[in-house]
Parts: structure tokens; C-alpha cells; sequence
């Protein structure tokens, strides 16, 4: 038995799976995912068994939620580091609690985290949207997981 259902939805012309049980935000700390929001059959498949309906193909990732609010790497590069920066900059300042990344495949999510824990990228981030001063400890709240190649940070300082 199941615990709850998945949805096929169309939106433009092109189908995804959502699961809207993650946006019910009962947990303690409040946090929303979008791991399951307009995802690909690839995407679903990660992690869940005997979802994809018998001929209906879910691709697109153009209205991915990730990839509409631009938290969607397909590199670790530059561009992710500064794009980083700037949404924990952006979240921090609309008062949200927590931020969620999405990553192309296994090996950019591992650059990814080792960038964001090894080479200091959250200290940074959290100093440019003055969540903690420089210099200063600080301990960083965060959650990730490998199956959906998702990292979420908690914005508290």
C-alpha cells in the first residue's frame, strides 16, 4: 500500500510528475521541498518504483521548479558559485528560512557539496547576505540528498 499519490500534469505541453505531499511544510523547521515539483520520469525514477504510467514520457525540465528559480546546476563551475552567493543572498533577504539546490547528475552534485563544505562557498555565502560576520564561528544547518542530488541550507546565523 501507499501513502499517498502522485500527480501526471501537463503545463505547456509537456508532462511531469509532481508530488505535492512535500509542499505541506508540517515539519518543525517548516522546510519545503521542491524535489518532486514538474520532475522527469530520470528524475522520479531515482527514487521511487512503478510510477511511470505506460507511455507517457516525462523529459522537460522546462517548468522544473529548480529550473525556473534558476537553483538548477548542470556544472560547479563560476557561474555556480556566484549564482550560490546570490540566491542565499536573495532567500536571506525574503526572509526564507531555508534554500534547496538541484543538481544535473552525481558527480556535479559532489563538486558541488565539496565546493559549498571543503572550500568555504556557505561562508561566503552566509557573510554576503549578513547572516554571520566574518571571522566569527558559526555552525551550518543544512540537509542533503544524493538520491534526488539535492542540498538544502538552513539561513540561520
Amino acid at each position: 500500500m501507499y501513502g499517498h499519490m502522485w500527480d501526471l500534469v501537463v503545463i505547456n505541453g509537456n508532462n511531469y510528475f509532481v508530488d505535492v505531499t512535500w509542499d505541506d511544510p508540517v515539519s518543525r523547521v517548516n522546510a519545503i521541498s521542491y524535489a518532486y515539483f514538474n520532475v522527469t520520469n530520470e528524475m522520479i525514477s531515482k527514487t521511487h518504483t512503478g510510477i511511470s504510467p505506460v507511455g507517457i514520457v516525462c523529459n522537460s525540465t522546462k517548468d522544473n521548479f529548480f529550473v525556473k528559480e534558476n537553483l538548477y546546476f548542470t556544472e560547479s563551475g563560476s557561474y555556480f558559485e556566484s549564482r550560490m552567493i546570490s540566491a542565499v543572498v536573495y532567500y536571506s533577504s525574503q526572509h526564507k528560512s531555508t534554500i534547496e539546490f538541484r543538481f544535473s547528475d552525481e558527480k556535479v552534485y559532489k563538486n558541488a557539496v565539496e565546493k559549498m563544505m571543503g572550500e568555504n562557498l556557505i561562508r561566503k555565502a552566509f557573510e554576503s547576505a549578513g547572516i554571520i560576520e566574518k571571522n566569527k564561528g558559526f555552525t551550518i544547518n543544512y540537509s542533503e540528498n544524493e538520491s534526488t542530488l539535492t542540498f538544502r541550507l538552513y539561513l540561520e546565523g
